[in-house]
């Protein structure tokens, strides 16, 4: 049954990559179904996890150095909580999500956010975190000024381009999560 369960999430996750225009909105999903879905699909990729983990750490000594060696063991722990629990999935969300239902609102304030995410990734920007959030804003509301009924309808058109954008941009904002991929 879970390998039944497994190839049929699978063959749904192609056929979707294919032609996201042809999934059925509306389509009746048991709620049962799709938690055994995720359970099977988060056990695979934590079994997976560890297994990579687990034959980094064996063939290579510098991979246990770097993961040994952040530097987020020494911040204190409410920041630490408050950042990776609450600003982080909630910018994320904002940033990624957002902006996939398309309107003025929602696009300004996904590219603004993205925006200084990806100045903060590439070193260009390093300041404090509620300053960052300040710079966010900011470039939010400029870019909702600067949006016109043209380039929403860019964004309407070229939708499947722009969620493919965001997948790929919400994958690499996680490879650079690490303090060791930064410095």
């Amino acid at each position: 049954m879970v390998l039944r369960m497994l190839s049929y999430t699978v063959q749904e996750l192609y056929l979707f990559l294919n032609n996201p225009k042809k999934i059925e909105p509306n389509k009746k999903i048991k709620f049962k179904n799709l938690f055994i879905q995720f359970l099977i699909f988060d056990f695979c990729a934590c079994v997976a996890y560890g297994l990579l983990n687990s034959i980094l750490f064996q063939i290579s000594d510098d991979y246990k150095q770097v993961f040994n060696n952040r530097n987020i063991v020494t911040n204190p722990f409410v920041s630490r909580w408050a950042i990776v629990i609450l600003i982080a999935p909630i910018l994320e969300e904002l940033a990624y999500r957002l902006g996939l239902k398309i309107n003025r609102r929602n696009v300004s304030i996904s590219i603004g956010i993205q925006l200084i995410i990806f100045l903060t990734i590439l070193g260009v920007i390093s300041l404090p975190l509620h300053f960052k959030i300040l710079l966010m804003v900011m470039a939010s509301v400029t870019s909702y000024m600067i949006l016109n009924e043209k380039m929403l309808l860019f964004f309407a058109q070229n939708k499947n381009t722009f969620v493919y954008y965001n997948i790929i941009c919400f994958g690499l904002l996680h490879a650079f999560n690490f303090n060791y991929f930064l410095s």
